[in-house]
């Protein structure tokens, strides 16, 4: 979701694909560079999955939570990744998530099991894809209760709280010298 670039991970992504015992169907959706747009469809070409890959282009607002919330489980691999929006994007509106340990919210998801998180091992990937196809019943209860678990701990007044205090820590004057 959003911008395509060589961090995202998703040279992982596709060469998981092949090892998969089930079928999926993989929507890119954003926009990045046209040189490495075309490496990431040579590269399905090569690894014959280009198939199983729709390329939706950049999408406005209303369209992307629509594709967002019609999403199976949505995947972010990234190499490293602050924060990630579309993480709480994502289960704000009830859809799993898999990510990579790399992403800043990967503890948030595993403390309050919203997901999968994998390192950035071929062999891990292609075996958290397996066992968040198989859990439907997680996949299900995420749909269930992430919205509400993200209104609560994402609230704009606590997330506000939280700066502040951050801010009033940090500003704090400190003496290093010795007492008189």
């Amino acid at each position: 979701m959003g911008r395509i670039d060589p961090v995202k991970g998703l040279e992982w992504l596709f060469r998981s694909l092949p090892r998969l015992s089930f079928p999926l169907q993989l929507e890119i959706v954003g926009d990045g560079q046209k040189d490495y747009l075309q490496s990431l469809k040579t590269l399905a070409s090569q690894l014959e999955i280009e198939k199983r890959i729709s390329w939706a282009g950049w999408l406005s607002e209303g369209p992307k939570f629509d594709k967002i919330r019609s999403a199976d489980l949505i995947v972010l691999l990234s190499r490293h990744e602050n924060f990630a929006n579309v993480v709480l994007e994502s289960l704000a509106v009830g859809t799993p998530v898999l990510l990579s340990d790399q992403v800043g919210l990967s503890d948030y998801v595993l403390e309050n099991d919203l997901g999968w998180v994998t390192p950035l091992d071929q062999e891990k990937i292609s075996q958290t894809l397996e066992a968040a196809f198989r859990d439907s019943e997680k996949r299900r209860r995420i749909r269930e209760h992430a919205p509400g678990i993200i209104r609560r701990d994402f609230d704009a007044g606590r997330v506000a709280e939280g700066y502040l205090g951050a801010y009033m820590e940090v500003s704090k004057p400190s003496f290093h010298g010795k007492k008189k």
